[in-house]
C-alpha cells in the first residue's frame, strides 16, 4: 500500500469512527435539525394498495421479499386481538389502541431474519403525502407509530415497538 493510500485510508476510516459520535445541535449554524420522520424510498416493485375491513395499506415492494394481498388479508384479522393483549405498551391517557385502529395507515414489507418470512406491519396515525410510496419512519410521536412483525409460516406476531414521547 502507497503511503497516499494509506493516508487516505486512514483519513477515510478516522472520518467514519467519529461520524457516528458526532451529534449535531439544532442550534449550530449551518447545519439544519435532523427531521423527527425519514422516508425510505421504495425499489423493484410498485406498492399495491390494500384494504380491509376498518384499515387502509400499502404493500412496499422494497424488502427482502413482498407479500401479497392474500397474506395481509390473513394478517389484518389477527391484529386486534394481539394488540389488545400488549395495551400495556399504549399511552393508558388514550383509548384502547383497538378502538383506534381506523385512525391508523398501516405499511407492510417482507424480511427474512434467521431464514424466515417476515412481514413488518408499519402502523401510524398522522399523515404523510406520500406514505404510499416510502416507508414512514419516526422518532418519538407516542403512540400514533408502532410496528412489530409477523411470521408467515407460524401466523403470530412478535416484537411489538411502540414510540415514545419526547
Amino acid at each position: 500500500m502507497t503511503l497516499a493510500r494509506s493516508i487516505t485510508f486512514l483519513f477515510l476510516f478516522a472520518a467514519l469512527g467519529s461520524a457516528s459520535a458526532c451529534q449535531f445541535s439544532p442550534a449550530s449554524p449551518n447545519v439544519p435539525p435532523l427531521p423527527s420522520a425519514a422516508a425510505l424510498p421504495t425499489a423493484n416493485t410498485m406498492p399495491q394498495p390494500v384494504t380491509g375491513a376498518g384499515f387502509e395499506g400499502v404493500i412496499l415492494g422494497d424488502g427482502a421479499w413482498t407479500p401479497d394481498a392474500e397474506m395481509i388479508a390473513a394478517l389484518a384479522p389477527r391484529l386486534p386481538a394481539y394488540l389488545a393483549q400488549n395495551q400495556a405498551k399504549f399511552n393508558p391517557a388514550q383509548p384502547p389502541i383497538i378502538e383506534r385502529l381506523a385512525q391508523y395507515k398501516f405499511q407492510y414489507w417482507g424480511e427474512t431474519p434467521n431464514g424466515k418470512r417476515v412481514i413488518v406491519v408499519n402502523a401510524f396515525c398522522a399523515n404523510f403525502d406520500d406514505w404510499k410510496t416510502r416507508r414512514v419512519m419516526v422518532l418519538d410521536g407516542g403512540d400514533c407509530f408502532f410496528n412489530l412483525k409477523y411470521d408467515v409460516d407460524s401466523g403470530t406476531f412478535s416484537d411489538l415497538q411502540v414510540n415514545g414521547e419526547a
